[in-house]
């Protein structure tokens, strides 16, 4: 709802959570809470950009956000840190499958960059070569079982020889 009601915090959009039977004070519910949503959107974002420039060193050159809570406040992020002249990136620039993102849009970005950057540690780690690199951008919709192994090299490999065992007995 926070984001379909956009950076006016649109009153109709609002008057969808009310609780009220009446027209007048349907109405009258959407104002109040895009009001109070306005107030509350700028103090959010403030309290970001605090937080972060607290936690960040002065020689910042890029900011990487991800996640669908950023693209709540995108627009006011975008404008400070380009009056900063810190370069921002959205969700990485990275395309979630359908099949992860399913009307749910960039709300699984960072956990999608995430799962991606922990394989390539994972083969970096283990020196194993993935035989084919495939960019994520289209649905594996409509593929066989078999497709999408090959196209996603599922394939189980034999075990590096410096791959920690785990007990399984214990």
């Amino acid at each position: 709802m926070l984001v379909e009601a956009e950076v006016n915090c649109d009153p109709q959009v609002m008057q969808k959570l009310s609780r009220k039977r009446k027209g007048d004070e349907i109405q009258l519910d959407g104002e109040s809470m895009s009001k109070a949503l306005l107030l509350a959107r700028d103090e959010y974002w403030r309290a970001i950009v605090r937080w972060l420039r607290s936690k960040m060193d002065d020689d910042i050159e890029e900011l990487v956000f991800c996640g669908g809570t950023a693209d709540y406040i995108r627009p006011e992020i975008d404008a400070y840190f380009q009056k900063e002249g810190i370069k921002v990136s959205w969700h990485g620039n990275i395309f979630i499958p359908d099949e992860i993102s399913s009307d749910i849009g960039n709300r699984m970005a960072d956990v999608w960059a995430l799962y991606q950057y922990m394989i390539i540690q994972f083969d970096e780690l283990t020196g194993y070569t993935r035989s084919e690199v495939v960019l994520l951008t289209k649905s594996a919709e409509g593929s066989t079982d078999e497709e999408v192994k090959r196209k996603y090299n599922f394939t189980p490999c034999e075990r590096p020889s410096t791959f920690i065992a785990v007990n399984e007995n214990v």
